[in-house]
């Protein structure tokens, strides 16, 4: 090889992500004992010296596509009956993932206040009030804003969507309340945050 030798490439193609994966036979002028430990290092499936006997190769190669076949099989069948494991999830868990849920569904509703998520949610104004206050240490009307914003600086990261529009989409109407808020929450104006 005129470039580089045939270790030299192996190492390149199992430090590649995309080519790690793929079996490598590796048929070489170098018989000698440490080109081979080299190889083995190097996670090489299969070594074969010149000169070579064609049929060795061919029964190395088979080998090495039916180990290749025999793992596949061995890793989907463990994934078939391998138990998932369950999350353990908390009622408080379960709450606040299905008010941000619900946040988030609504998210460009500017109306969007404790009230609505009482009647989406099905949970009494009081309830939601209490629980989410004490579960964030925030009042819901500050949590819901913590939201828009957070999904606002996320949107604005894509450098896909101008600042008015984010603000739309997530929910505000002002153009300064939404930036005073955004500044409070980030340390800096939308504007700032985009460049």
């Amino acid at each position: 090889m005129p470039v580089m030798n045939g270790l030299e490439m192996v190492k390149r193609l199992k430090k590649n992500t995309q080519t790690a994966v793929i079996p490598i036979v590796l048929l070489t002028a170098k018989d000698d004992r440490d080109t081979e430990l080299e190889s083995l290092t190097l996670h090489v499936e299969a070594f074969v010296s010149k000169p070579f006997d064609p049929q060795l190769l061919f029964s190395r190669v088979e080998q090495v596509i039916a180990s290749q076949q025999q793992m596949q099989e061995k890793l989907r069948l463990e994934a078939i009956t391998t138990p998932k494991k369950e999350e353990v999830v908390s009622s408080d868990e379960k709450f606040l993932s299905e008010i941000i849920e619900i946040i988030e569904q609504k998210l460009s509703d500017s109306d969007l206040n404790v009230n609505a998520l009482s009647t989406v949610s099905g949970i009494s104004s009081k309830q939601i009030y209490r629980k989410v206050k004490q579960l964030t240490g925030m009042a819901p009307v500050e949590f819901i804003r913590s939201v828009r914003l957070k999904k606002a600086a996320m949107l604005l990261s894509q450098k896909k969507f101008t600042v008015a529009e984010v603000m739309y989409m997530v929910g505000f109407s002002s153009h300064s309340y939404f930036s005073k808020c955004f500044q409070a929450e980030f340390g800096k104006t939308p504007k700032e945050y985009v460049e």
